[in-house]
């Protein structure tokens, strides 16, 4: 069973198909990974023929001009790409539908008898754009398997695309950051707080959001700060970790409300580290979220596993965390400023209630946990057959 993960070039998804590729080749399972924007290909078992050979060469003949039509009309690119993959691989695994492309290669890969699995992230499902649906359609209707990570997501998609609903399958992401967490909460002096305001010292430090996206709704966050009593607001310090997709006119908007609270804050513009990041988590005491939509993030994931005491909102699917024994706090917007307050005046009876979510947490979604459900779903996309669509 031989295994190519395509994935795009964006920052987070690459980190995290590293670890896909890596955590299920210790389970067993042949996975290669090719990264559609740059063609950098990955093969952790070596031994390879690598993509990248391919690619330079078509690059260097398309450089010739008398050669490059001829190239346009008998050898597109695509279909060199899945010819490649057709030779050497049993299943493609497409990760997010975020590039054009994929429909094209899930079509013309399927065509010629490759089994086709689809991961759909929260972004491809909740906030597709009309046109968006028209190729995201065609690349389920050549999937044997559609993977999402949360029953909201499998809810939604059953609404919008009912024709395809028999391939559904629901597997999150396991969770390596668990594991670097032990690390760091068993030995304190290794932890990096060393990017944050001296403020913070003293303060019960509470962190907005996790991203600097709109929809994480920092302003009804601080809106709902600003009504806690002056004696409160007076132990807290703020966190806004906006690293990226921050918008410059939207920074600068919630940079003035926090001006006007009266509290020190921290807005942080600069990427972090891994490492920073989890000191991060460690370093927090409450966390609050109240984005539009999400799925299971990781970074909300590394909260809980530190006792970190979270505010969600009610909309939000986070029910298999209760469901597995994993405490969280549920809250309306329009509750958010008194339940915030009940967290800081009994912050330590909060955080009792937390200090169980490590070891059930990590039942959940660590690798160790998650990694024999992906080897199965792939095993069982092998056994089946393959229906060729035109």
């Amino acid at each position: 069973m031989r295994i190519l993960l395509l994935h795009k070039n964006d920052f987070i998804q690459m980190s995290l198909m590293e670890s896909v590729c890596r955590h299920l080749n210790d389970v067993g399972v042949y996975m290669d990974m090719l990264n559609i924007t740059t063609k950098e290909f990955i093969s952790p078992q070596g031994g390879r023929f690598q993509f990248g050979v391919v690619d330079k060469f078509y690059k260097f003949l398309m450089r010739i001009p008398k050669v490059r039509v001829l190239i346009k009309k008998y050898f597109p690119y695509n279909s060199l790409l899945c010819s490649w993959i057709a030779r050497n691989y049993d299943i493609l695994d497409i990760q997010s539908l975020f590039v054009f492309d994929f429909s094209t290669i899930a079509k013309k890969c399927h065509q010629k008898g490759i089994r086709i699995k689809t991961h759909i992230w929260g972004s491809d499902l909740f906030r597709e754009t009309v046109d968006q649906k028209v190729w995201h359609d065609e690349i389920y209707k050549h999937s044997d398997k559609i993977q999402v990570s949360t029953e909201n997501a499998v809810s939604y998609f059953k609404k919008v695309y009912p024709q395809y609903a028999d391939k559904l399958i629901r597997i999150p992401y396991g969770l390596d950051q668990f594991d670097l967490l032990d690390k760091l909460l068993e030995d304190s002096t290794s932890v990096d707080f060393s990017f944050f305001d001296k403020q913070v010292e003293g303060k019960m430090l509470v962190t907005c959001g996790y991203n600097g996206r709109k929809e994480q709704q920092h302003m009804l966050i601080l809106e709902a700060i600003e009504k806690l009593p002056i004696e409160l607001k007076q132990k807290i310090f703020l966190f806004l970790p906006m690293t990226y997709l921050l918008e410059e006119d939207y920074y600068h908007q919630i940079n003035e409300k926090l001006k006007t609270l009266q509290i020190p804050y921290q807005i942080q513009r600069e990427r972090l580290s891994l490492h920073q990041n989890l000191s991060m988590r460690i370093k927090t005491d409450i966390v609050v979220n109240i984005q539009t939509t999400d799925g299971l993030a990781a970074s909300l994931q590394e909260h809980l596993y530190c006792g970190n005491v979270l505010l969600a909102g009610d909309w939000l699917p986070y029910d298999i965390y209760l469901d597995n024994g994993i405490y969280y706090c549920k809250t309306a917007i329009e509750n958010l400023s008194s339940n915030l307050q009940s967290v800081i005046e009994n912050y330590p009876v909060y955080k009792q209630w937390c200090l169980n979510n490590r070891k059930s947490l990590y039942n959940l979604t660590s690798w160790t946990a998650i990694a024999p459900q992906w080897r199965n779903m792939y095993e069982e996309i092998i056994s089946g057959s393959v229906k060729k669509i035109k």
